[in-house]
């Protein structure tokens, strides 16, 4: 077990380690980086016409998938409970190994 001399010649030693260490570190630049000369290319008002018809194709295709997965749900409720029970068991075994 430690003493309370051995805890203190430590700190000692911490202590003189902490005020050497600025002194070995390394100054630091005072030049600041220089902003790129080339600006990023800007994407063309074509291609985000375009991102933005696909992205809007993606949310009404996904908007019928909801619509159609709640109208079966709806249609038969049992059947939809059954094989979401059925679909657990089976991941289940299959983390399981």
């Amino acid at each position: 077990m430690s003493t309370a001399s051995d805890l203190k010649s430590e700190i000692a030693q911490l202590k003189l380690e902490a005020e050497a260490a600025p002194k070995q570190r390394k100054p630091r630049s005072s030049r600041k980086a220089k902003p790129a000369d080339t600006a990023p290319q800007e994407a063309s008002v074509d291609e985000m016409q375009a991102q933005t018809g696909e992205l809007q194709e993606l949310v009404d295709k996904l908007t019928d998938l909801v619509e159609d997965a709640e109208t079966e749900i709806k249609e038969r409720p049992v059947t939809m409970v059954l094989g979401a029970f059925a679909l657990g068991v089976v991941v289940g075994a299959l983390l399981r190994r």
